[in-house]
């Protein structure tokens, strides 16, 4: 029985790992090709920052690989795992130093230029949002935490990853409802 559970689990974790990764391609490809509603849901929103699409493809790498392991991991998968994470965490401890400390980098248009004039009240119109790189920073971490052989820190892991999730789903009823 814990067996088919696990299949099913992993299945269900390369679902949402594939979905990941075609949004932020998609989200890429709306960037390169400046398709705006590849950017953002709607135009009174915020559009996804092609950062951000890029960490959500690595982030959806890095599920991927986690959902087709059975047991114990080879080095080189989470070498693999590890080497993702540290790029999305970079980008986005790289994003919060600029938010507070205002030391631009030039990360946030390195790849490509954003031409969107800022909203009235959009604070952070050409840049990661502050909440979402705090989340990919938290992800990162988490991921780390989950290699690791201690049960505790492997345990923080798990529910710093499940806790993302469960504001990422409030995010998009917010999104969704207003």
């Amino acid at each position: 029985m814990d067996h088919l559970y696990s299949q099913k689990y992993n299945a269900f974790i390369r679902g949402v790992s594939l979905l990941t990764i075609a949004v932020g391609l998609l989200v890429i490809v709306g960037w390169i090709f400046n398709i705006g509603f590849l950017v953002s849901i709607s135009p009174k929103f915020t559009s996804m920052k092609f950062n951000n699409a890029l960490c959500f493809v690595f982030l959806g790498i890095a599920l991927y690989i986690l959902g087709t392991g059975q047991g114990k991991m080879a080095k080189t998968t989470w070498f693999t795992i590890s080497i993702l994470a540290a790029i999305f965490i970079a980008i986005a401890a790289l994003t919060e130093i600029y938010l507070h400390f205002d030391i631009d980098f030039g990360l946030d248009e390195l790849l490509v230029k954003d031409e969107a004039i800022p909203v009235w009240g959009q604070a952070y119109a050409k840049r990661m949002a502050p909440a979402t790189a705090i989340f990919i920073l938290v992800v990162g971490c988490g991921f780390w935490a989950l290699k690791s052989g201690n049960k505790r820190i492997n345990l923080i892991g798990q529910y710093s990853l499940h806790v993302i999730t469960l504001l990422s789903f409030l995010a998009v009823l917010g999104y969704t409802y207003n």
